[in-house]
């Protein structure tokens, strides 16, 4: 069972970095598409 907990917890922390990687990409889109909607509205 020991061997169980260390996989699970090895799995865990998998998850958690990937979804930070995920944040990362969310957060960089999210900002760039800001940066456009504010670029698009001073060009008007």
């Amino acid at each position: 069972m020991q061997t169980c907990g260390v996989w699970m917890a090895a799995w865990l922390e998998h998850a958690a970095c990937q979804l930070q990687a995920a944040e990362k990409v969310i957060v960089a889109v999210s900002v760039n598409l800001k940066q456009c909607q504010w670029f698009h509205l001073l060009r008007l």
